[in-house]
């Protein structure tokens, strides 16, 4: 069983090995197992996707998802290159 400093490192490998996820904004805690993610996205199909990725990790227990949109999102749903899920 890991730490939750060593889960955290991987958990922010995930996020900076995916090509699809910029990671730069984004804040990750872990406390008990449960990542913490704060921060901002592009959009809503990244917050989504984020989340999932991180919920591959087997050692995550949950994920608490506190990420926000940080531009007007008004397009959602007509975006295509990002066809995650």
């Amino acid at each position: 069983m890991i730490n939750d400093e060593e889960l955290k490192d991987l958990v922010n490998e995930r996020l900076e090995y995916d090509p699809t996820v910029s990671s730069e904004y984004i804040d990750v805690e872990v406390e008990d197992g449960i990542v913490s993610l704060s921060g901002e996205v592009e959009s809503r199909d990244d917050r989504k996707w984020i989340e999932v990725l991180i919920r591959q990790i087997p050692e995550v227990k949950d994920v608490v998802n506190q990420l926000t949109v940080g531009y007007d999102d008004s397009n959602y749903g007509q975006d295509t290159h990002h066809n995650h899920l």
